[in-house]
């Protein structure tokens, strides 16, 4: 399974011929994968709270629409 992250660093590298690996030992591209795939399950979390927790929604509104005044609500 591919996360979002590795599909843009992948099409970057291909597109843009980035080398951002290169110089990284093994021991330090297995920590890479295994952050990047904690930081794209983090993700999951911090939207929920975002959008559906009662809890925080009221402060990511007025956040997001301070940010983007144009933003219209249903």
């Amino acid at each position: 399974m591919i996360g979002a992250s590795d599909t843009i660093i992948g099409y970057l590298i291909r597109r843009k011929v980035l080398s951002t690996d290169e110089t990284l030992r093994p021991d330090q591209r297995t920590q890479n994968c295994w952050l990047a795939g904690i930081l794209d399950d983090l993700y999951w979390v911090v939207s929920y709270s975002r959008w559906k927790d009662d809890r925080f929604w009221p402060l990511f509104q007025d956040a997001m629409l301070r940010t983007h005044p144009n933003v219209r609500w249903r």
